[in-house]
């Protein structure tokens, strides 16, 4: 079991031990782990499919993804709610994802970088275009795994979305991505990224 895997079980069993409210009254928890760890990785092959798509324009490849890969995080975070049956505001949502996504971008941008400088030399185009697929993957992959440790973290201190103002939920989540090992989150995104590159999903 991955360790986001394990992150989506603790999560879970937090927010029931609560005694805010049953996760778990319109279906169980191992369906509800199921469906957003597909979730995830769903928004995770959309960002590189995308990111591979616009990688093959010169220069703007990278810079397009970056933008689709922002999209993707905070409409990921909406999805992951609405199976919780968790209510956030828009404008709440899009500043958490912009905290996070802050901070996991320091451990993609290298490849995003290397596509905008390769993007211009002939016949590198392509290598430079793989890589920024595995960086948005990882990026999107990455951002889920915090968000869930947030919400861990939320539940654990016996408080709900609803008492946070967007200010202090973007406050804990600019805290938690600087908390977690980052490297080792990152490494387990690359391998699903290669799991799926394996298996065919990128070429949908």
């Amino acid at each position: 079991m991955s360790s986001l895997s394990n992150g989506i079980e603790m999560m879970l069993k937090t927010w029931a031990q609560s005694g805010f409210r049953n996760p778990f009254e319109s279906g169980d928890e191992s369906e509800i782990e199921k469906s957003i760890n597909a979730c995830i990785h769903s928004h995770s092959i959309g960002a590189a499919i995308s990111a591979l798509a616009a990688g093959l324009l010169p220069g703007a490849g990278a810079v397009v993804a970056t933008v689709i890969s922002g999209g993707v995080i905070w409409k990921m975070y909406f999805s992951i709610n609405s199976k919780l049956g968790l209510k956030l505001g828009d404008a709440t949502v899009k500043t958490v994802a912009s905290a996070i996504g802050a901070n996991v971008v320091q451990y993609v941008i290298g490849a995003i970088l290397i596509d905008v400088v390769l993007s211009f030399i002939p016949g590198v185009n392509l290598l430079a275009t793989a890589a920024l697929g595995a960086a948005c993957y990882v990026a999107v992959y990455a951002s889920a795994h915090i968000y869930i440790r947030l919400l861990t973290n939320i539940f654990k201190s016996g408080k709900t979305l609803d008492d946070l103002t967007a200010e202090e939920m973007r406050s804990k989540a600019d805290e938690m991505a600087k908390s977690v090992n980052m490297k080792e989150i990152v490494e387990e995104g690359k391998a699903k990224f290669k799991e799926a590159k394996n298996s065919g999903e990128l070429k949908k």
